[in-house]
């Protein structure tokens, strides 16, 4: 028992790496740092025109200079949820994560949730 302690151990430390939760990982870290603005600008124009944008084009370029690009070949796309007011986005976390990710915020405060399904 304490050989196969060491083994791991060893292999972790030689790895050099450890597992971050959907969200924590170093992709959706990057994204939820890309989406924020776009959910601050959405509350931005909530607070201005009293309700949110049906369109998020609408945002550009009194709010947004530009959209991100939401593409399915990239593996990225995002979605305003109008009727609950919240904007997620979906995308395939980092290794060694399988499946996709997904990270969900609302509108009146940016707090990330994220989960990972297969």
């Amino acid at each position: 028992m304490l050989r196969l302690s060491v083994f791991v151990a060893i292999c972790s430390l030689l790895c050099g790496c450890h597992a971050q939760a959907v969200g924590n990982d170093s992709a959706g870290q990057k994204l939820q740092a890309k989406f924020t603005p776009v959910v601050v600008a959405i509350r931005a124009y909530q607070q201005k025109h009293g309700v949110l944008p049906d369109n998020l084009a609408l945002l550009v370029p009194e709010f947004l200079a530009q959209l991100p690009a939401n593409n399915p070949s990239s593996g990225v796309i995002y979605h305003l949820n109008i009727a609950q007011g919240t904007f997620t986005f979906l995308y395939t976390p980092s290794w060694p994560h399988p499946g996709r990710g997904s990270c969900s915020t609302s509108i009146k405060q940016v707090s990330w949730q994220c989960a990972g399904f297969m």
